[in-house]
């Protein structure tokens, strides 16, 4: 169990070109939202370590994940965007989304290139989750895991889950 804290971008229309820049990527981002990623590592790490093939052949990276409320990405200055989670009001973590290469703008725009080099373009309405922007809240104990989380971000809504 554990949770990562992330900018989650919609898209309002499909990416079917390349995208050079930030200014042409803004064109297809309908919203922009703090996510929380709940990943299902279903792995005995007593046998080694696990690693990223593992968890891409088991897609068990995509177990559970929430989304606050978005908001249009005109007017938000992503190098100032700092993200914080929260367990029972408590400070789990925090970082700053210039941590997922240097802007989570810059993730979305090498998946969609990525994508459409492999001939399955991002599609409108589809969201994506652009990478953690610290190190994620993995508790050792089962009496971490349940709580109240809250996930928030310079300029976004929040988001919450609980964990029973």
């Amino acid at each position: 169990f554990h949770i990562e804290s992330e900018i989650t971008f919609v898209l309002k229309k499909d990416i079917r070109e390349h995208i050079e820049n930030f200014e042409d990527l803004t064109a297809y981002i309908k919203s922009v939202h703090v996510g929380l990623d709940v990943p299902d590592l279903r792995f005995d790490k007593s046998k080694g370590k696990v690693q990223v093939a593992d968890v891409i052949g088991m897609s068990c990276g995509t177990h559970t994940y929430v989304l606050g409320k978005g908001v249009s990405p005109k007017g938000l200055d992503f190098s100032k965007i700092n993200v914080e989670l929260t367990r029972d009001g408590k400070k789990v973590y925090e970082g700053a989304a210039s941590n997922v290469l240097g802007d989570p703008r810059e993730s979305l725009r090498q998946l969609a290139n990525r994508m459409i080099k492999a001939g399955t373009p991002l599609l409108k309405n589809q969201f994506v989750l652009t990478g953690s922007v610290a190190g994620a809240y993995f508790p050792k104990e089962k009496a971490g895991r349940p709580g109240k989380y809250i996930g928030t971000a310079t300029g976004l809504p929040p988001v919450e889950l609980t964990v029973k």
